[in-house]
């Protein structure tokens, strides 16, 4: 077949690929046509891919399956210890205890704050709500 593109003429190469009728039959625009497919598919390759942490791979047949991954071996009780938390650039040891006192700390502190600029906008029923907020988390 020729063929041309911005002048130039060539010739098109394609490859001959036997199709054979599905039996199902398709309607575009009121016309019936065959639907085909192609007697020989070559074999996709599989590859390992990740999307946004997810491992998965890709199978012969163009589909996709999860990754199983080994169990991950029980690690001993004497090992596992309280996680170091990072706080303003330093490490540093806290405990669970601790944790609760810093949220609640810092809970109140946010919500002065919110009270403050409600305040100043003179919002009344607003100021309620967040004068109520505080008294529940105190």
């Amino acid at each position: 077949m020729q063929l041309s593109y911005r002048g130039s003429h060539y010739d098109l190469d394609a490859p001959f690929t036997e199709m054979v009728d599905s039996g199902m039959k398709g309607v575009y625009r009121g016309q019936a046509f065959p639907i085909t497919y192609p007697r020989h598919i070559p074999v996709q390759p599989s590859h390992q891919l990740k999307y946004r942490g997810s491992a998965y791979r890709t199978t012969a047949t163009g589909g996709t399956a999860p990754v199983v991954r080994s169990p991950i071996a029980a690690v001993p009780a004497a090992k596992l210890s309280a996680p170091s938390t990072y706080l303003w650039g330093q490490a540093c040891k806290i405990q669970p205890p601790d944790l609760e006192k810093m949220h609640k700390l810092h809970i109140q502190q946010r919500l002065q704050h919110r009270i403050e600029v409600a305040k100043a906008k003179g919002d009344q029923t607003l100021l309620r709500l967040l004068e109520h907020e505080m008294q529940q988390a105190s």
